[in-house]
């Protein structure tokens, strides 16, 4: 399973709504979401890539 959230908005840096019915994620993409903190994500025991980065 993949989610790509790329040129979504963060809420203050962090992602909101991934739950644990993404425990099947294998691939998440956060290409310039504003992304600072992955404290409130889930479990996440399958995934293999994460790609994030911020255009400046």
């Amino acid at each position: 399973m993949q989610l790509v959230l790329d040129n979504c908005r963060s809420n203050e840096g962090k992602i909101e709504g991934l739950t644990d019915e993404f425990e099947e994620l294998e691939f998440l993409s956060t290409i310039n979401v504003g992304l600072t903190s992955v404290a409130n994500l889930p479990k996440l025991n399958k995934l293999k890539k994460v790609i994030g980065r911020q255009q400046n």
